[in-house]
């Protein structure tokens, strides 16, 4: 498996994504009864998408705080949040939830944040320096990345 040694924008990237989650979760978990109001979301959804974002959030930092990473992992998070944003809009586009308009704000909003957090994260793994581990020839520049 292919690792680089992660470049700043990489590091910070996952930091601010990590960020982002822990403070929505929190938010989502601390508040949950004030938003079911305000976005007029499931209670559960609030709940379990609030508890995994503070997981989420532990695995990120402790990526960041790597001077390794194996390149799929990082590739992983990137088509997760893709994923993530694509879910929610197809939450709001395929009428399985009918959100206030303040709820829809908010869906729209967290999910252009998560393709930007992906964007960055992407540019990030790019700008990576490929790393081998101990007795293993490093990678040429044009394997980063893939």
């Amino acid at each position: 498996m292919h690792t680089v040694t992660p470049s700043v924008l990489l590091t910070r990237a996952l930091l601010a994504d990590a960020a982002v989650s822990a403070c929505a979760g929190v938010l989502q978990l601390t508040n949950t009864e004030r938003l079911v109001a305000a976005l007029e979301l499931p209670r559960l959804l609030l709940i379990g998408t609030g508890e995994f974002m503070l997981v989420y959030a532990a695995a990120l930092v402790w990526m960041a705080t790597r001077a390794r990473l194996w390149s799929a992992v990082v590739k992983f998070i990137v088509l997760g949040n893709l994923a993530w944003a694509g879910a929610s809009l197809g939450l709001l586009f395929t009428g399985v939830l009918s959100p206030s308009p303040l709820g829809v704000a908010i869906v729209l909003a967290q999910a252009g944040a998560v393709v930007l957090l992906a964007g960055l994260e992407w540019a990030g793994l790019r700008a990576s320096a490929p790393s081998a581990a101990p007795g293993v020839a490093p990678a040429t520049p044009h394997e980063v990345g893939r």
